[in-house]
Parts: C-alpha cells; structure tokens; sequence
C-alpha cells in the first residue's frame, strides 16, 4: 500500500463560502521543501500556515477533531439542562398574576407642543379605562 504525504493549508479566518481558506496540495517528493504561499496561490490569506503530514497522521487528526466535536455537543446539552434546572428554581422568572399598575405620563414641556400632549393624555386616558375594565 502506498503512502503519499500531503500539504494541508489551515487558515485561522476558514469560512465555507472560502474554498481557498483550505486546500490540499499534493506532493509527489516527500523531501521537496515547501515553497512560499504568496508564491502557490496569490489569493490564499497571508495567515495560512502549511501543515505536513502523512495519510495516517491526517486520518487521526480527523478521529480526534469528531472526538472533540462529541465532547463539545455534550457539554452543550449539559450546560442546557443545567440552565433549564435554574430557570425552575428562580421564583422571579414565574408568571404571576397582576394586581397593580403603574401609569407614567410623560409630556412635552416646550412650546408649540400642545397637540402632542393632547394626544399623549387621551392615549394615557383610553389606558386607564382599559385597565378599569379588566379590574385592575
């Protein structure tokens, strides 16, 4: 079985709409020394750094980057369950009923604003009665 050894091109700024963020050069000397990225491919980040490996150290670098991934969406579903146990216990985030209201009417004290307070008392009016009529 043959064994041919990569470049891998990691960029700390990947995004999947960017196909240039990683890409897989292959190598056919696995003694060549690596060239320059500005010198490959213009359009790659100046961040990427080249990454020289073997299929089987690629391979287990997968294994352990889905291993992580497990660990993460465990801990994920943890820290939720956790959090819904604290939302139970704190009384504050209850529903309770209402028995009192408090109205603040605020309006405008410049001049030519008397339309806009008219506006604003008979809205804070209309409330009240509102309120009246569902008994509170």
């Amino acid at each position: 079985m043959a064994c041919s050894h990569l470049t891998m091109w990691v960029s700390s700024k990947a995004s999947l709409s960017d196909t240039t963020a990683l890409c897989f050069l292959s190598s056919l000397n696995p003694f060549q020394l690596p060239s320059s990225p500005a010198a490959n491919n213009p359009s790659r980040p100046s961040s990427a750094t080249p990454i020289h490996c073997g299929l089987r150290e690629l391979r287990s670098r997968i294994d352990s980057v889905k291993n992580t991934q497990k660990i993460t969406e465990a801990k994920k579903l943890v820290a939720a369950a956790k959090l819904r146990t604290e939302d139970i216990d704190i009384p504050s985030t209850k529903v309770r009923p209402v028995k009192k209201v408090a109205l603040v009417v605020v309006t405008g004290g410049r001049g030519l604003c008397g339309g806009f307070n008219n506006y604003i008392l008979k809205k804070a009016e209309a409330r009240i009665e509102e309120l009246k009529s569902f008994g509170i």
